[in-house]
């Protein structure tokens, strides 16, 4: 069964997610004890199964949802978008990147400071 699932999740379709966004954003795990059923074939989850978990905390049979991403890059439950979060992850993280304020040590603030001293008793004087 592993086997055909991961045959049919190899094929290319460029619907669904790559192989990599798919490692990158499903986290997988063992369930615990639970109640929930996997919301793709409806089968309760059991403790020791492996699920993955996506970005937007939605839990499924990995071998339930790996076929479901190779068609379609949507999460089953809430719709969310693999490819577009992955592309708002990136422009996110490129912000920051640009962003960042580099700290400024106490030396150049007491520079600073002089030196606008200094400017304001020669506009004074010039006065």
């Amino acid at each position: 069964m592993e086997q055909q699932i991961n045959r049919i999740y190899n094929k290319s379709n460029s619907n669904g997610i790559t192989l990599n966004l798919y490692k990158k954003y499903c986290l997988k795990m063992k369930i615990g004890k639970t109640s929930k059923n996997c919301s793709i074939c409806f089968i309760k989850f059991e403790q020791g199964d492996i699920i993955n978990q996506l970005p937007c905390k939605h839990i499924f049979h990995s071998k339930c949802i790996k076929p479901w991403l190779n068609l379609s890059p949507c999460c089953p439950n809430c719709r969310l978008d693999l490819k577009k979060y992955d592309l708002e992850q990136k422009k996110n993280m490129k912000k920051q990147e640009c962003c960042q304020i580099q700290p400024i040590n106490e030396e150049q603030i007491n520079i600073n400071q002089h030196q606008i001293q200094i400017s304001i008793q020669e506009n004074q004087i010039s006065q």
